[in-house]
């Protein structure tokens, strides 16, 4: 068991590896009425097919796992959690599956309940037949949204092979070829403790909750770590350009650079540039900037209008979404912002962008809910959340505009939805 210590945040992390390889996290909250529990499994969309070296899973395997865990003819798993005072839920991303609970009851039975309901799960055929109908609903669900088809394209148009591009839900032809055996092998490769992570926030014993994982029966199976895969890519993107025409209010511009990565750098590097393209965004075209203003004024945007960055370890990208009365007029000049950006950068928007981040991570510590997933994030990457936030004071301006040469033009797409 290791413990760390932020003076700044006057928080405490502490951290410990059970026999059986699970790695657990805890943030005592003495005083707090709320626990939050978070177990989380290294099993994601991109450990699916649809690139060289990937295990040869349907698209949308890890999505109806998830949701294969939570179907249980004889007992409803969240009607089991309400009686025991627990609020139960889960989501899958791209390299993660979470399960989690909320409680103002003792933590113990619901995390036992937990604990059971994802390692020892009864995966049946009449129940993957029945989960099949409702997740093809929830696709259709998505493919109806045209925000998230519009990200969607904007992914496959960066990506050439990479499973980041792929809809984490699957494709209703994907999940066709889904049988329970499958299912069953997946939850036997990759629902290992040493594949997975246990987060912990709130007013608890460190030495009780390690005890009760250690001594679980469910977490005694296997300690092998399924093989992570490494999927290099061109930086150049698969297509330049998309338009299209849709049943839509406003016309609709997306914008997006695709990363050349680095395999050399670390996860803590990565999210301490992630940080820094959110201030470059701040600095170039926050919502206060005087070239927001000007992009309102004429029309080129408006209040939908946002910019975010993605930097993992295999992939990486910017975004710059708008709604817009001229998307041509638009993506000239967002591109001309970004491309004469060294010079717009101002040293005051900056220093208040990062003062405001830094007070946006010390309120989270006081809501247990939000800072059990936000520790959890980054511990899923061996990254400290206190040296991340001790990071932020040292990015520079000369830090920002050290990024402007990844704007290359050859790793250019933009996507036009037109009315």
């Amino acid at each position: 068991m290791s413990t760390a210590f932020s003076r700044k945040l006057n928080e405490t992390l502490i951290r410990a590896t059970t026999s059986s390889g699970l790695k657990i996290t805890i943030l005592p909250k003495p005083g707090f009425h709320k626990t939050e529990i978070h177990l989380a499994v290294g099993f994601g969309s991109i450990d699916e097919s649809g690139a060289k070296g990937t295990n040869g899973l349907p698209q949308g395997t890890a999505h109806f796992l998830e949701h294969m865990l939570f179907e249980n003819e004889a007992a409803d798993p969240s009607t089991a959690f309400a009686r025991l005072g627990a609020q139960v839920n889960a989501y899958t991303a791209a390299d993660v599956t979470v399960y989690y609970f909320s409680t103002t009851d003792p933590w113990q039975p619901a995390a036992d309940l937990l604990f059971h309901l994802v390692l020892e799960p009864t995966i049946l055929a009449a129940g993957v037949t029945k989960e099949k109908q409702i997740i093809a609903r929830e696709i259709q669900m998505y493919e109806d949204d045209v925000n998230d088809l519009m990200y969607e394209e904007l992914l496959n148009a960066l990506y050439h092979d990479h499973p980041v591009a792929h809809p984490i839900a699957g494709t209703i032809a994907s999940i066709a070829a889904i049988d329970e055996v499958l299912l069953r092998t997946a939850h036997e490769t990759y629902y290992v403790p040493a594949n997975m992570h246990l987060m912990v926030v709130g007013d608890v014993d460190p030495a009780a909750v390690i005890a009760a994982a250690e001594h679980h029966p469910a977490f005694r199976n296997g300690t092998k770590k399924p093989v992570s895969h490494v999927r290099p890519e061109d930086h150049r993107p698969a297509k330049t350009e998309v338009t299209k025409k849709k049943d839509i209010k406003n016309d609709m511009l997306m914008l997006g650079v695709k990363f050349d990565r680095p395999m050399t750098k670390t996860c803590f590097e990565n999210d301490v540039e992630e940080i820094a393209w959110a201030f470059l965004f701040d600095s170039l075209f926050g919502k206060a900037s005087p070239n927001y203003q000007d992009l309102i004024r004429k029309g080129l945007v408006n209040e939908a209008f946002e910019a975010t960055a993605q930097c993992e370890p295999d992939y990486g990208h910017i975004v710059v979404y708008t709604e817009t009365k001229k998307p041509a007029s638009a993506a000239k000049a967002l591109w001309n912002l970004l491309d004469t950006a060294s010079n717009r950068l101002d040293l005051a928007r900056f220093e208040t962008a990062k003062r405001r981040l830094i007070g946006n991570y010390v309120q989270t510590f006081n809501n247990v809910s939000a800072l059990a997933g936000f520790v959890l994030d980054y511990e899923l990457e061996d990254v400290d959340v206190f040296d991340l936030i001790e990071a932020i004071d040292k990015i520079t301006l000369d830090d920002l505009r050290a990024l402007l040469p990844k704007l290359s033009i050859d790793a250019r797409t933009t996507i036009t939805y037109h009315r």
